[in-house]
C-alpha cells in the first residue's frame, strides 16, 4: 500500500512537471515589442498601450507580446524614435517627434500653418511623396506602420488680448515647444518666443513669466487655458500628428501573417485614438467658450491667408536646405 501510494504520489509529480513544461511552452512568446511613450494612461494614447498589451497576445495567439512603457519611465516621447532606429526599441508613437530624424516630417510639424486640416494631411498621405519620405525614413531604421490620429492642431491661447491680425501679435511673450518654425514665427510677428518644460506652463501662465501658449485644446484642463488665457485664438498653427512606427529589421523580421495581424490592430485603434480625441476636442472648445470671461476668434481665411504669408519664408528656407523637405512642402501645397 505504502509503495502504492509512492508511486501515485510520483506520478502525479511528473504529471503536475509536465503540464508545467507545456505550459511555459505555450506562455513563451516568439517575438517581444517594447513600446515607450511619455504618455500616460489618463489620455487615450496611453489607455490604448495598455489595451493592446492585452489585445496583441490574444489575436496573435501568444506570439507576439507588447509591453508598453508610459510615462516616459523608459524613454521620453521625444527621445524614442532615434532609440527606435538604433534598435533600443521595437516600437514607439512618431510622427510629431521626427523632425531631428526627417527634414520631411520636420517640414510636416515644425512649420507653422503648412497643414490646413487633417483631411488635408490624408490627402497628403495619399501620394508619392509620402511614399518615398517614409522610404527613407526606413532606410534609417524607422518604418511606418499606421496612422494614429492627432490631438488636435495647436491654437494661441493668451492672457492679454483677442489675437486676430499680425500687430496683436507685438510684444506677447509666448510659450513654444522646442520646434525652430515656431521660433521664427514668432520673431516675425513681433513676438517673444518662450521655451520651457511642458510641465512648468500652468505656473508660467499664472506667474507671468509668459503671456501664452500655443497648445491643442486638449490641455484645457491640465494648463487651466480658462483661467490662465482667456483669449484664445483658433488658428491650426502646428500640426501634430500621431503614428505607429516600428524598428525597420525587426519589423521585416517578422512573418507576413504577423505583419498583417499587427498592422490591422494598429489601424484600428489608431482610428479609435483618432476618434476619441475628436468628441474630446469638441467638448473642451464647447466648456472653453462657457468660460468666464472667455472669448476665442476663429480666423477668417482672409486673416488665415495673411498669416500664413508671414510664414512662408520660414518654409523656403528649409526647401532650400532640404531636398526632402522640398519635395514634401510641394506635395502639401498641391493636395491643399
Amino acid at each position: 500500500m505504502i509503495q502504492q501510494k509512492w508511486r501515485l504520489m510520483i506520478s502525479g509529480a511528473i504529471v503536475l512537471a509536465a503540464v508545467c513544461v507545456i505550459s511555459n511552452i505555450v506562455q513563451a512568446a516568439d517575438y517581444t515589442i517594447k513600446f515607450a511613450t511619455s504618455h500616460s494612461a489618463m489620455i487615450p494614447w496611453g489607455s490604448t498601450l495598455l489595451e493592446l498589451e492585452k489585445v496583441i497576445p490574444e489575436r496573435t495567439y501568444g506570439r507576439v507580446e507588447f509591453k508598453p512603457f508610459l510615462g516616459g519611465s523608459l524613454y521620453s516621447g521625444y527621445a524614442a524614435p532615434a532609440q527606435v532606429a538604433s534598435g533600443g526599441l521595437e516600437m514607439s508613437y512618431g510622427g510629431f517627434n521626427m523632425g531631428s530624424i526627417s527634414d520631411g516630417w520636420k517640414a510636416i510639424t515644425g512649420l507653422p500653418y503648412i497643414i490646413d486640416s487633417y483631411e488635408h494631411y490624408l490627402r497628403f498621405c495619399r501620394t508619392n511623396a509620402f511614399s518615398m519620405l517614409n522610404k527613407n525614413l526606413e532606410a534609417k531604421g524607422i518604418k511606418f506602420i499606421a496612422q494614429g490620429g492627432h490631438p488636435g492642431f495647436s491654437h494661441l491661447f493668451n492672457s492679454k488680448r483677442t489675437v486676430r491680425s499680425l500687430e496683436d501679435f507685438k510684444g506677447l511673450k509666448l510659450r513654444i515647444p522646442p520646434i525652430p518654425g515656431l521660433t521664427k514665427m514668432c520673431a516675425a510677428f513681433g513676438a517673444q518666443s518662450v521655451t520651457i518644460d511642458m510641465a512648468e506652463v500652468s505656473s508660467a501662465l499664472q506667474t507671468g513669466m509668459v503671456d501664452g501658449t500655443f497648445t491643442p485644446v486638449v490641455k484645457l484642463k491640465s494648463y487651466d487655458l480658462i483661467r490662465n488665457t482667456p483669449f484664445a485664438t483658433a488658428a491650426n498653427t502646428t500640426f501634430i500628428p500621431i503614428s505607429f512606427v516600428a524598428n525597420t529589421d525587426f519589423w521585416n523580421s517578422l512573418p507576413q501573417d504577423l505583419q498583417e495581424i499587427l498592422l490591422n490592430i494598429f489601424t484600428e485603434y489608431g482610428q479609435k485614438c483618432h476618434n476619441v480625441f475628436r468628441g474630446m476636442e469638441n467638448k473642451l472648445w464647447e466648456l472653453y467658450k462657457k468660460g468666464p470671461g472667455t472669448m476665442l476668434h476663429e480666423l477668417t481665411p482672409a486673416e488665415k491667408k495673411e498669416w500664413q504669408a508671414a510664414v512662408r519664408p520660414i518654409w523656403k528656407e528649409l526647401t532650400e536646405k532640404s531636398n526632402e523637405a522640398k519635395m514634401v512642402i510641394e506635395a502639401i501645397e498641391a493636395t491643399r
